[in-house]
C-alpha cells in the first residue's frame, strides 16, 4: 500500500514539473513576442502637435483647388498661384497619423468663386501661417510656415496692384530688439548703429524694405548659442549688403538711388538690431569686415547683384527663424520678408517659382527642428 501510494506522488511530481516547465517556456514566448512587436511598431506620433500642420495644409489644398478651378475657366493668370499652393500642400501635409493627414485629393469646396476674393483669402491665408510660425515649438515647422507665406505672397506678386504690401505687415509685431544688454549690464561700442535712431518714422520711410522693429525694452529669453550664431550671420550679410548699397547708388540712375538709399537706412537699421540680440545673449558682435571683393559682374549690373546679396541675407534670416523663438524669431520672420521683398525689387526673377523660397528640398520633406537645432545650412540635421 505503501509503495502504490509512492508510485502516486512521483506521478503527480513529474505531472506538476511538467506543468512548470511548460508555463515558463509560454510566459517566455509571450514576453519575446511583446518585445519584438514594440520594437517593430512605429514610434507614437504626437496628433496634438501635428494636428495645426494638418489644418494648414487642409486649408492650403483648397486653396489649391480652387485656384486651379479659376485658372481653367476665367481667370487664366492664377496658374502659377495654383501650382505654387499645390507645392506647398505636399510639403506641409503631415507624415501621419492619418487622423491629420489631409487627404491628398485636392478638390474646390465652398470658398472663393472669383479672383478678388482668392486674392484675399490667399493673403489671409498667409498670415495665418505666419502667426503659427511665430509660436510653433517646432523651429523647422516654423521655417517651413515662414517659407510658404513668402512662397504664397511671392505668387500673388502679379495678381496684386503695383505698391501691394510685401508681407512684413502680417506679422505680428514682437517686443522689438532688446535695448539693455546682457544680465552682467556690460556694454560695448555699436559699430552697426544706424545714423538716426530705429524709430515707427524710420521704419515707414523705407518703404516695402519695412526696417527692423524699433528698439524697446524686452523681457524676452536669452537667445541660446546657436540662435546668436544665426544672428551673427544676419548681422554679417547686413554689413555686406550695406557697403554693397553704398557702392552701388553712384551706379544707378536717380529713381533708382532713391530706393537704394531708402534700402540702406533699413539694412542699417537691420544691422542694429541683430547687434542688440547679440549683446543681449552676453556676446560680442563680429568683427566688421575691412572690405568686400566687387564681382565684375556686380560692377556691370549693381542691381542684379544686390538682389542677390538680398537673397543671402534672407537665407539667413530663415535659418535664424528655425533656431530662435519668441521676440527673436519674430524678428527674423520680418527681416526674412523684407530682404526677399527688396530682393525681387532689383530683380524680378529673385526666387522665381520656388513654393518656398530658402528651403532646401530636403528641408522641406522633414521639416522638424527645435531651436536649439542646426540651421537649414544643414538640412540633415532636421530630419525626422
Amino acid at each position: 500500500m505503501v509503495m502504490k501510494n509512492a508510485g502516486k506522488t512521483g506521478r503527480t511530481g513529474t505531472v506538476l514539473r511538467r506543468l512548470g516547465a511548460s508555463a515558463v517556456v509560454l510566459a517566455t514566448v509571450l514576453g519575446l513576442s511583446a518585445a519584438v512587436s514594440q520594437v517593430l511598431s512605429p514610434a507614437p506620433v504626437d496628433a496634438a502637435a501635428q494636428a495645426p500642420q494638418g489644418v494648414l495644409a487642409t486649408s492650403t489644398g483648397e486653396l489649391a483647388a480652387q485656384a486651379r478651378a479659376l485658372a481653367s475657366t476665367t481667370a487664366p493668370k492664377a496658374a502659377p498661384l495654383a501650382t505654387t499652393l499645390e507645392h506647398q500642400f505636399a510639403a506641409l501635409t503631415p507624415p501621419a497619423p492619418s487622423s491629420v493627414r489631409p487627404s491628398q485629393h485636392l478638390s474646390p469646396s465652398t470658398g472663393p468663386t472669383t479672383l478678388p476674393q482668392l486674392v484675399a483669402a490667399v493673403r489671409t491665408s498667409a498670415s495665418d501661417l505666419l502667426d503659427q510660425a511665430r509660436r510653433d515649438p517646432d523651429g523647422g515647422l516654423a521655417r517651413l510656415y515662414t517659407a510658404a507665406a513668402q512662397g504664397r505672397l511671392d505668387a500673388l506678386g502679379p495678381l496684386l496692384p503695383s505698391g501691394a504690401p510685401s508681407g512684413t505687415d502680417l506679422v505680428k509685431p514682437g517686443g522689438g530688439a532688446p535695448s539693455a544688454s546682457c544680465s552682467s549690464g556690460a556694454s560695448s561700442p555699436d559699430a552697426d548703429a544706424t545714423p538716426a535712431p530705429t524709430t515707427a518714422a524710420t521704419a515707414s520711410a523705407s518703404g516695402t524694405a519695412d526696417a527692423g522693429p524699433a528698439s524697446s525694452a524686452s523681457a524676452a529669453p536669452t537667445p541660446s548659442p546657436r540662435a546668436v550664431d544665426a544672428t551673427q550671420a544676419v548681422l554679417r550679410a547686413g554689413r555686406h549688403l550695406t557697403y554693397l548699397y553704398q557702392v552701388a547708388e553712384v551706379r544707378l540712375d536717380h529713381g533708382a538711388r532713391a530706393d537704394a538709399d531708402r534700402f540702406e537706412t533699413a539694412v542699417r537699421s537691420s544691422g542694429s538690431d541683430a547687434a542688440a540680440w547679440v549683446r543681449a545673449a552676453c556676446a560680442q558682435p563680429a568683427v566688421p569686415e575691412a572690405g568686400y571683393e566687387l564681382p565684375v559682374t556686380f560692377l556691370k549690373a549693381p542691381a542684379t547683384g544686390l538682389g542677390a546679396v538680398e537673397e543671402e541675407m534672407a537665407n539667413a534670416a530663415l535659418d535664424l527663424v528655425a533656431v530662435s523663438e519668441g521676440d527673436l524669431r519674430a524678428w527674423a520672420m520680418e527681416q526674412y520678408l523684407a530682404a526677399g521683398s527688396r530682393a525681387r525689387h532689383w530683380d524680378p526673377t529673385a526666387g522665381a517659382g520656388s513654393a518656398l523660397p530658402g528651403v532646401p528640398e530636403a528641408a522641406s520633406a522633414s521639416p522638424s527642428v527645435s531651436p536649439s537645432a542646426t540651421p537649414s545650412a544643414t538640412p540633415s540635421s532636421s530630419s525626422r
